[in-house]
């Protein structure tokens, strides 16, 4: 991109109110000018999934989080960040994620009848959804309950995210190993499946923002 001396003073001066000799930084985001409009243009279409990828300490994150807020003041959205490791299983994984949505998992158990035969339980995530609609909340402040069950944990994790509302951060990817492998698949299986399915959420802006 050619420099530009007037945008390169304003960015200078810019890094100067948060970056001082004898002060710690207070804001480690600068406002990208054009360029943030065109990401935030990006971020806010229905259906379409992000990658973003890019040099340790480039700022990535902070770029996430800040047009973030901008889509929950226009759109209401939530998010929800998890950091990957080199111990991070698909299990790990969704473990994290449901903690953080508040799910409950109801883990497969096998147990002996009377006849000998097994009987399995449920596996999968369950959700106990508090969702009020704008009438109820101001006239009646009911709360209505809503029960998410399956056999398959990614299927249940993506209707969640797109009847919340909600933004699924994946970040530092690169940390997943060999052993992640199968994580990696389910990670872009939910991504094509979000990107077919937003046109069954017309109000939902949920998306997953993968980190690299």
């Amino acid at each position: 991109m050619p420099w530009n001396s007037k945008k390169g003073m304003q960015s200078e001066q810019s890094l100067g109110e948060w970056f001082t000799p004898s002060l710690p930084a207070v804001n480690n985001y600068v406002d990208r000018g054009t360029l943030d409009k065109k990401i935030f243009r990006e971020f806010a279409q229905k259906g379409r999934q992000v990658l973003v990828y890019g040099p340790t300490s480039a700022g990535k994150t902070s770029m996430v989080l800040d047009n973030l807020a901008r889509l929950n003041h226009q759109y209401q959205t939530n998010y929800v960040r998890v950091t990957m490791t080199n111990s991070t299983t698909t299990e790990s994984f969704i473990a994290d994620v449901a903690n953080q949505l508040n799910l409950e998992r109801d883990v497969q158990v096998t147990e002996p009848a009377e006849n000998g035969e097994s009987i399995k339980g449920e596996f999968g995530l369950r959700r106990l959804l508090k969702i009020s609609g704008e009438l109820q909340d101001k006239v009646s402040k009911q709360v209505t309950t809503e029960h998410y069950s399956g056999t398959d944990d990614f299927s249940i994790l993506e209707d969640v995210l797109f009847r919340t509302n909600t933004v699924l951060i994946v970040d530092d990817m690169e940390n997943l190993t060999d052993n992640a492998q199968s994580l990696r698949i389910r990670l872009a299986e939910i991504a094509k499946n979000m990107s077919d399915d937003a046109v069954n959420y017309s109000t939902s802006y949920a998306k997953l923002f993968l980190s690299v």
